[in-house]
């Protein structure tokens, strides 16, 4: 026994580089219980790797049978990797980019180079969806009582809900059971971390109603203290609550209704700054001919005197601000920044968050006969959202979310979305071909007030203020087919082709409200129409291996930059739109090889993809400098073709029926085409390049030890991960006129130890940490360089320790 330990801690500390991978499997199903495991196996479960089932093609298939790349985890995977929040997925699948740009409550997806920033008017490139109805982004309270996470790669048009070119994250409940039961799990951790969290399960009528109660409530104190102000920013403070209904009146007839109600408050972290644009202080000029704005160090200097005529103003305003650096702004980054740590800012906007979020999900599924089913989905949601922002990671209020005028502070954004979708699947020409049918049908109200201050030097001279105040509408019906024909009825057996179609019509219009810097402009309105398909070929070659080769084409409408002025004379004489955006449009081809069987006789699941994606029409968020009032809120572009190739791997394998161990990575080649990479924007044009939120390599490797306890202790294992990814930019246009917008790669070390069913109980305990050598790292970045002369980057989490007990019912 002493020899076996040794050799199980022998093998942790070898895994101890490894990390999460992608093989992380949804819905597993379930395995029949060893009877009286002996020592090492005991923990094991089973000498095997969990079958998978997805429902990528709106249907339960084994994921190793499903011609797509697709990274999926179930509820055990979600709590052995820590996968709590939204950018926790990051270090679980390979290709995906979690970026922050103000800090932790700003976040955007980005798959296979596909994204868009914060603020703009464009729609997401990566859709999320909870029980298949589409979820407002950043919904990171979510992540509760789940039964899987399935991120979808690649352009998504002719199933999931609205037609994407990124791909899609498919969050599903816990369903409720015909039992009563259910589970209490209270962790608490670093930073005064508490959290309580449960579910119940209440059958009400037998097996014909069942409902379940889920909750979940977190308070953590922020780990980055602002030596501004004193107070501690990342604060989490959030409140969740679910009900859902499974109702089934007859075999054919099924019911189920998701409510769920989140409350989240705290705030966010603050960006540091990381680069001002100098100026020479006698010419006024840029010192550096490719930028084009220097503003920050030439008014947050003592230069401002003379661009003010006010020869005492910065005098006066260090006076009234002792704490600031008087030599100014620049040589605040240079000198009292690097001193002050790494997870501490000097933001001198405040910063806080409030959100509240309603959803509701209700599906009915209707068998019309053994081969036909009839399924109707109908979403709604309501999404309020207030936020002051960290915006320069510097004591000087450059620019903050705010109007000095009317006194109104912080971004204001609410957002209702209702949906329908009706599907008809079935099987058809002796069961060869499996088809679906559908329409879609979406509409969204978004109400916007963004209120600014730019370069406020109060209380001797207050900034300039002005407010966006705008309202979006966007309706979009659809209707699509897909099918796949397996050849083998006609004697090519393994052999299947997939088609599908999908046609998208969209319109957006949009309105400046009273408060609108640019109110009283006439309403706007814009159409747009177009295909989505998917043409695939797949081969069974044998059992354990499936290889696939598929190619696709979808879109994201096009739109309205609510912040910018609605017309302009580009000097024509005449007054033209300058505020729509143009549809973008993806193509892509994807080859790929999916295994399930062993290697050496030991099991081994293994998953390549390999693809290339044209893109024209690129969405990308720009930072500019219009004309009129002063604005530096995002503004959407059209760049004219962009191409991204890449690769992912995961496998997970098992050496010995102890030890587990996985790979997840991506090599990801992203680049603007030369000669169509450039964009006019209020008659500047734009040079765009490298292709910013893709790291060109980023990977996981895990192994889990399954521990040699005696069977009446209950399984015990631990496992470690090991997240890294090279560097990457968070601007596009880092070699003209935002440079220096680049943040080096790192590399995360995560531990976790779990024990389950503590000596035969229903008690379960789990310890972990996470970034345990305490490296510091960036996350993203806010690149205002064109429109401010200043950039600023967010900090990533530091080491954080938590412990966790969970009871089951």
């Amino acid at each position: 026994m002493k020899k076996r330990v040794l050799a199980a801690a022998m093998t942790s500390v070898a895994g101890f580089g490894l990390g999460v991978s992608s093989a992380a499997l949804a819905q597993i199903e379930p395995q029949a219980p060893a009877a009286e495991p002996a020592a090492a196996t005991d923990s094991a479960a089973a000498d095997e790797i969990p079958t998978v089932v997805v429902t990528a093609n709106r249907r339960a298939e084994n994921l190793e049978k499903v011609s797509a790349s697709i990274t999926a985890l179930d509820a055990t995977r979600l709590a052995e990797q820590g996968i709590v929040s939204q950018s926790d997925l990051q270090a679980a699948v390979p290709g995906l980019t979690v970026r922050q740009t103000q800090g932790s409550n700003s976040l955007t997806l980005s798959i296979r180079g596909q994204t868009i920033d914060a603020f703009t008017g464009s729609k997401t490139a990566v859709v999320p969806y909870f029980n298949e109805v589409q979820l407002n982004t950043g919904g990171a309270s979510t992540f509760y009582d789940l039964e899987s996470v399935q991120v979808l790669k690649g352009p998504q048009g002719t199933l999931f809900g609205r037609n994407a070119t990124g791909g899609a994250v498919l969050y599903t409940a816990a369903k409720p059971k015909d039992e009563v039961g259910g589970y209490l799990k209270m962790r608490g951790g670093s930073y005064n971390l508490t959290e309580a969290q449960g579910a119940v399960n209440l059958p009400l009528s037998g097996n014909t109603l069942l409902m379940r109660i889920a909750g979940d409530v977190i308070h953590q104190d922020g780990f980055q203290e602002n030596i501004h102000d004193g107070r501690d920013l990342g604060e989490v403070a959030r409140q969740s609550g679910r009900i859902s209904l499974l109702w089934r009146p007859s075999e054919a007839l099924e019911n189920s209704t998701l409510i769920s109600a989140d409350h989240v408050g705290g705030n966010s972290t603050a960006t540091r700054l990381k680069t001002v644009n100098r100026v020479n202080h006698t010419t006024f000029a840029c010192v550096n001919p490719n930028v084009v704005n220097c503003a920050s160090d030439l008014l947050f200097s003592p230069s401002v005197d003379t661009v003010y005529a006010y020869p005492t103003m910065w005098a006066q305003y260090t006076a009234a601000h002792p704490e600031l650096n008087a030599n100014g702004i620049a040589d605040y980054l240079d000198n009292d920044s690097p001193r002050i740590g790494f997870w501490k800012a000097n933001e001198a906007a405040p910063v806080t968050h409030n959100e509240q979020d309603y959803f509701f999900a209700n599906t009915t599924s209707y068998q019309l006969g053994e081969d036909l089913l009839l399924k109707n989905i109908v979403g709604a949601s309501l999404a309020n959202t207030h936020d002051l922002g960290s915006s320069v990671g510097a004591p000087y209020p450059v620019f903050y979310s705010a109007n000095l005028d009317d006194q109104e502070f912080g971004n204001h954004v609410r957002n209702l979305s209702y949906s329908e979708e009706l599907q008809l699947q079935g099987k058809a020409l002796n069961k060869a071909l499996t088809y679906i049918l559908g329409a879609y049908y979406q509409k969204e109200d978004s109400k916007t007030l963004f209120p600014q201050v730019y370069f406020d030097f109060s209380p001797v001279v207050p900034g300039t203020s002005v407010d966006n105040h705008f309202q979006i509408k966007d309706e979009t019906p659809a209707a699509f087919a897909q099918g796949t024909y397996d050849f083998s009825a006609i004697g090519l057996k393994g052999l299947s082709f997939t088609a599908g179609f999908r046609y998208t019509w969209e319109s957006v219009d949009i309105s400046q409200l009273s408060r609108s810097v640019y109110a009283g402009a006439p309403d706007q309105s814009t159409r747009y129409s177009n295909p989505s398909w998917n043409l695939g070929l797949s081969y069974q070659v044998m059992d354990d291996l499936l290889l696939y080769v598929q190619g696709r084409r979808s879109w994201r409408a096009g739109g309205f930059n609510g912040t910018a002025p609605p017309s302009l004379d580009t000097g024509s004489g005449i007054l033209e739109d300058v505020n729509i955006f143009k549809p973008e449009f993806v193509h892509d081809v994807e080859v790929g090889a999916k295994f399930a069987g062993s290697l050496f006789g030991r099991p081994l699941r293994a998953n390549l993809a390999l693809y290339n994606q044209w893109i024209k029409n690129v969405q990308r968020a720009e930072f500019p400098d219009p004309p009129g009032p002063v604005t530096s809120i995002a503004y959407t572009v059209n760049v004219p073709e962009a191409q991204v190739t890449g690769a992912e791997l995961d496998f997970a394998f098992k050496p010995v029926n102890w030890i587990e161990t996985g790979f997840a990575g991506a090599l990801t080649r992203a680049r603007f085409t030369k000669g169509k990479d450039t964009a006019d924007v209020f008659g500047v044009t734009y040079t765009f390049g490298p292709y910013a939120d893709v790291p060109r390599a980023s990977g996981s490797l895990y192994g889990t030890v399954f521990l040699p306890t005696p069977s009446d202790w209950g399984p015990m294992n631990v496992r470690a991960d090991l997240y890294a990814q090279t560097g990457m930019y968070f601007s596009n246009n880092n070699n003209t006129i935002t440079p220096d917008t680049r943040i080096p790669g790192y590399g995360l070390v995560n531990l976790r130890y779990d024990w389950s069913e503590i000596r035969g109980s229903k008690y379960s305990f789990a310890a972990y940490v996470r970034n345990l050598a305490d490296k510091e790292y960036y996350t993203g970045g806010f690149a205002l360089t064109a429109s401010l002369g200043v950039n600023s980057v967010a900090v990533g989490t530091p080491r954080m320790f938590g412990a966790e007990i969970r009871y089951e019912f």
